[in-house]
Parts: C-alpha cells; structure tokens; sequence
C-alpha cells in the first residue's frame, strides 16, 4: 500500500495528489476530512465531515477503501452494507435477500464460519452505456461491487442471476482470498478465481436462484471456455495469461474435485474446508494441500488424473474435450455436439475474436464481449483494432449466425487471414487479421452441452 500526498505542503487538490513511499506493514493513524454534514466511513468506523482511524492488524499490506457521502449505512447481523440509491429496486431487494443468505451458507459448507463482518460497498455506474458491466473485488475486511450498463435496469431471469452470481462470486473471496491465501499468489489464481465461481454456482442452487440444469449449463460453458483459453501443454498453475484460464479451467476442475467428493458421500466444500482447516497459524493453502485431501478420498482416480494433468501440464491433446465430459461424469451428465449445434450462450466466438486479435496484436489487447459483437478499447500498440466493434466473421454476422461464424473461426489454421465485420462510429467496414506467430488449431473439434442441451 502506497501512500498519497501532497508533493509540497500540509494540503493541495486531489489532482495535485502523488505517490509516496510504500507503507509496508507498518501501523499508522489516519485523519479524514470532509465537507460539513458529510459522513465518513472506514471499515466499522463511521462519523461525520472527520474521522480519525488506526489501522489494525486484520487489514493486509494492500489497503482498504473509505467511504464519503450521506447514503445510510446498513447494519445487519452479518455486516454493514451500502447500498447505492441509483440502484434498479430489484437488484436492491434480490442482493438484501441473497447476502445473509450466501454468507451463512458459505460458512455452512466449508465448516469454516467468516470471522468478521464484513462491510459491502455497491455502486451504481452509468446506466446509459450499453450491456451488463460488472467489476468487484475484495480487501481486508470489505467488498466493493460496481455495474454499469442500461441491461441492468430490467430485470429477467438471465440479469437475476448474473448479478446474484457476481456477489456470490466475491463474497467466498472472503474464504479464499481474506481468512485464506494462496501460499504462491497469481501462480496458483485457479484455487481462488475458479473456486469462487464453481462455489458460486452451488450457492445459488442452494438458495434457489439455480437448479440443477443451470449449473450444469454454466459448468459446460467454462468447460468450453477452458479449451479455448488454455493451450495443450500450458499449465494452469504457473505465471498468469491474459487469456485468463484460471476462472473457467478453476471452475471446471473444482466440479471434477466435487464429483469425486460426492462419490465418497462428502461435497467438495468439506474438502476445501478441511484444506483451510489445515493451514495453521499462517493461513495460506496451496495447490498440493488440496491434490492431497482429494487423493485421501480416491488414490486411484482418472477424474483426478486429469485435473493434476491441466494443473502441471496443460490440456491433455485433442481428445480434451472427451476427458473433460468423462471426468465430469459422475456428477453432471453431459455430451459433445458440434459448435454451430450448441446453444448460442455456449458458444465462445467471442472468445475466439479476441484470441485472433491477441495473435495478430502481440496478446496486447482489450475488449468488451456482448451477445452482438467485441468492443476492442484503445490500443496503443494495435492501431488496427482501437476503438472498433467486431460485428461478424467472414459473411457471418454476430448474433443471428454466431454458430456458422464459430465454425469458421475453429476452421483457421496459421497464417489463414481472418476477415471480421467491424463498425465503428455507426459506419460498418471490413478487417483483416492474420497470425503472425505460429497458430495450433484449438485443442477439440466439439463442446460440451448438458445431455439435452444441443440445438435443432
């Protein structure tokens, strides 16, 4: 945590603020200031226009947030929450019902109950921009969510369940990331990010807001995503992608982990719980701990086999997609079907977009997905794609023909030149992208859909 001070002098403006030494672990003493009548709020601690704040040692080296502002601060028993106003009524009412809930249930399944309440930051951003926005993230002691997107202002089974997602995402963070750590940080990100969101999902059919058709259907889709994003012979566990693999590889491994706890009458929250349980004076679990717990129950496993395999050594060869569906086998039922038959929210063109434009941009860039096309932000080092919406593939427009554009994404071979539909400032234009490094075709010639699942 760095520390933000006026270059010369006691005061200056916000924008005048600058960086200065790193505090470390030291303790300090805070005082905040502001505008009469205004309310501070730092962890448990709130007044108003001043407050004076000791760090303590339950907050980490990376900080926490203060709040300022007159939105009235929640107290429940599970913790303090501020909620913005701007916030559609339903995603108001659906997060009150649902966080006591997830918290408790948490706590339940692991066996390890939060040992603090927690303060829950969540704001409302603009609603003008088009899409579902969503960005989260957990320090000492507080979670602090933001969205922002007009998809949000209407809410339908798909938005309900994507917001409630996303807090039952950052709050087992709690778990995984604030009481527990990572023993290897970013190397090890599948225990937390994957986990998070495996966790997340059963949450959420615990409390109703999933069955079990809408796990497995999400489940499938990381599936999906993970042999797209992580390559034959890459090891999830090691330095970070850009790609990000570690959130849907994590995912579909924790299922694998859970399937084999249930084949032994136990759930894989248990397993993780003991896993925490074990860690110690130091808190910190690592990958091995949790090969171990699971190898206690089935020494002899090829569920296992392959999720050490992804873990140390990557997908397996083209046949990953057929491990997965066996591996996941004894607790969802899934089967294999062509991209271009599965159902749309299956299919990851966007996905493939993205990694074509990572090819041809040296894995520099930055982009916003939605059901009708990729938004690339700006990018400096590939003037070729800034500030451009890619629309369709080939003759294949985003999102009526997604599977036949899929097809031709999956068909691509090194050096083939990728033609995408763009538009950018209402005016629709053609781009081509070729790879410039050696490109191997995408480990797997089907996805995996729950049994049922497949388009006519």
């Amino acid at each position: 945590m760095q520390l933000l001070a006026c270059a010369t002098g006691d005061s200056c403006a916000a924008n005048e603020l600058q960086r200065g030494p790193n505090l470390g672990v030291v303790e300090y003493k805070w005082h905040f200031e502001t505008a009469p009548g205004r309310e501070i709020q730092v962890l448990a601690e709130r007044a108003t226009q001043k407050l004076d704040w000791s760090q303590t040692k339950s907050i980490p080296e990376d900080g926490t947030y203060a709040y300022f502002g007159n939105i009235k601060a929640r107290e429940t028993a599970f913790g303090t929450l501020i909620l913005d106003p701007a916030l559609p009524k339903w995603m108001l009412d659906s997060g009150d019902s649902a966080i006591p809930k997830l918290l408790d249930w948490y706590g339940q399944d692991t066996g390890v109950k939060l040992s603090f309440k927690p303060l829950i930051l969540v704001r409302a951003g603009k609603s003008e921009r088009k899409g579902l926005g969503a960005k989260g993230g957990v320090v000492g002691g507080l979670v602090q969510l933001a969205i922002s997107g007009d998809g949000w202002q209407t809410e339908t089974q798909d938005t309900r369940e994507r917001w409630l997602k996303f807090f039952a995402h950052e709050l087992f963070h709690f778990w995984n990331g604030e009481m527990f750590q990572r023993r290897d940080g970013a190397k090890e990100a599948w225990l937390s990010e994957g986990s998070s969101d495996y966790f997340a999902y059963r949450a959420l059919r615990e409390i109703g807001v999933l069955d079990d058709a809408g796990v497995a259907k999400r489940l499938a889709e990381d599936v999906n995503q993970c042999l797209i994003r992580l390559k034959v012979g890459k090891p999830l566990v090691g330095e970070s992608m850009p790609e990000r693999p570690e959130y849907f590889c994590g995912s579909a491994l924790w299922g694998i982990a859970d399937g084999v706890a249930r084949a032994h009458g136990q759930t894989v929250g248990s397993v993780f719980g003991r896993v925490l349980s074990k860690t110690a004076d130091n808190h910190l679990y690592t990958t091995d701990e949790v090969i171990r717990e699971l190898r206690a129950l089935e020494p002899s496993s090829k569920p296992l086999d392959l999720l050490e395999q992804v873990l140390r050594k990557g997908l397996p060869d083209a046949s990953a997609e057929l491990a997965f569906r066996d591996a996941l086998g004894p607790a969802y039922s899934f089967e294999l079907t062509k991209p271009s038959l599965a159902p749309q929210e299956s299919t990851p063109m966007q996905t493939l977009v993205t990694e074509a434009a990572r090819c041809d941009c040296d894995n520099r860039v930055s982009a916003n997905a939605s059901l009708d096309g990729v938004m690339f932000n700006d990018i400096p080092e590939c003037n070729k794609l800034r500030a451009i919406k890619v629309i369709g593939v080939g003759k294949h427009t985003f999102p009526k023909e997604s599977a036949l554009a899929l097809d031709e994404l999956l068909a691509r071979r090194n050096k083939r030149r990728i033609d995408l539909k763009t538009e950018k400032d209402g005016k629709k234009g053609t781009l081509q992208l070729s790879c410039r490094e050696d490109y191997k075709p995408l480990p797997f010639a089907h996805l995996l859909v729950p049994k049922g699942g497949k388009t006519k």
